[in-house]
């Protein structure tokens, strides 16, 4: 029953990536949004009838051909309107193209299979070999919530992502200098505080959702999380060697991770289970940023300046402070109200800190794609950056 998602999933894989390359976000996000809460809805209504894992493999499987149609028609329409576009367009027509496009599509395929095989499946593989299913629902739910911090503001590296591939394309490399460290910085003024209090309420949250049997994978989630904020805070870098078609550097780099990430598999997991394991994931993807960074250093893209150093500093503090009132003793009351002040004393110190003209300049051109809803607070935001940007 499952393997019968593989055809809709892969149709909706292509489609949402077409909708993407043409920067229709929005159009995505509607479809995505939706199918979110049909989904959720449905799940609930049929876990609260008494149906388990059966029926979510059939639920599954109408949701994802539901979702096909949904996508197909989007991507038409989209397309539709840009047919003067593609018909005028020499994309893949020569062969030339055409060879660069499956070698291309060759490296990024086996980069895929080795962060599908090593990345994400090795450990729950080798708990299953050494530890019992216990230690797999315990890694696999810090997994899940590591990925859910990570992807809730993976939008905004898709957008980054599509603006330093237009730079790219005409070799602006100025250009790709600057806006590189931008988005690094923007990245991570977000991702650091969203993980330094994902780790501050992990235990409230686990200890609501799942009951205390599940405490222990308050441990493992800053473990897991870490290197992938890290990742997706220097995904500007990361990023360049596949725009400027140098895939096959990046799936070496994929490949020597994931045996890497094997290996400290083989090694963690018999004796430390579920611990074990995430300490290999996060050691294996730590090497592969640092592998990454390296690889980068001749694009020169001055991702670690001074502006970006300054906030690595704040949110050392901030953790040192939530750490010492916000831990696992600390009331639920407490924490919020420290939450509260210390994201206060944060923002107040970025605007004062990590800011420049350049980024005075890139939010006024930001202003026309921000959503009504949103335009006050921006507004506000970028009057208080302007006031207090720093004139190199």
């Amino acid at each position: 029953i499952a393997s019968l998602n593989i055809i809709p999933f892969t149709i909706n894989s292509f489609c949402a990536n077409a909708i993407s390359a043409l920067q229709k976000f929005k159009t995505l996000a509607i479809i995505q949004i939706s199918m979110g809460v049909i989904n959720l809805v449905a799940i609930a209504t049929l876990v609260m009838n008494g149906y388990y894992l059966p029926a979510f493999f059939w639920l599954f499987l109408v949701l994802n051909l539901f979702l096909t149609l949904n996508f197909i028609i989007g991507a038409l329409r989209l397309f539709k309107n840009h047919s003067a576009v593609a018909s005028s367009a020499t994309f893949g027509r020569t062969w030339r193209l055409r060879k660069e496009m499956i070698i291309y599509s060759f490296w990024n395929y086996i980069s895929s299979c080795c962060e599908q095989i090593a990345w994400e499946r090795s450990e729950i593989f080798f708990l299953g070999l050494f530890s019992g299913s216990g230690e797999i629902a315990i890694y696999a739910i810090a997994y899940s919530l590591a990925m859910l911090l990570v992807n809730f503001f993976a939008p905004v590296n898709t957008v980054l992502n599509y603006t330093t591939a237009e730079i790219v394309a005409p070799n602006k490399q100025e250009k790709l200098k600057y806006i590189s460290g931008h988005a690094a910085k923007y990245l991570a003024i977000i991702m650091f505080p969203a993980l330094i209090y994902g780790t501050t309420f992990i235990g409230d949250i686990v200890g609501f959702a799942y009951g205390q049997n599940f405490k222990q994978v308050a441990i493992l989630f800053p473990l897991l999380a870490v290197s992938q904020v890290i990742a997706m805070i220097v995904s500007p870098a990361a990023n360049v060697p596949n725009f400027k078609d140098e895939a096959r550097k990046i799936t070496f780099i994929t490949l020597a991770t994931a045996i890497l990430n094997l290996a400290l598999d083989f090694y963690l997991i018999p004796k430390n289970g579920a611990f074990g394991a995430a300490i290999a994931n996060m050691l294996a993807q730590l090497f592969s940023i640092t592998l990454v960074l390296f690889n980068a250093r001749k694009y020169k893209l001055n991702l670690l300046n001074k502006y970006f150093m300054r906030i690595v500093l704040m949110s050392t503090i901030l953790a040192v402070f939530m750490f010492m009132f916000g831990g696992e003793k600390t009331p639920f009351p407490a924490k919020i109200f420290y939450s509260a002040l210390s994201s206060i004393i944060y923002v107040i110190f970025t605007i004062k800190l990590a800011f420049n003209s350049d980024d005075v300049h890139l939010l006024k051109n930001l202003q026309t794609a921000i959503p009504k809803i949103l335009h006050v607070p921006y507004k506000f935001l970028l009057k208080a950056v302007t006031k207090n940007a720093h004139s190199d």
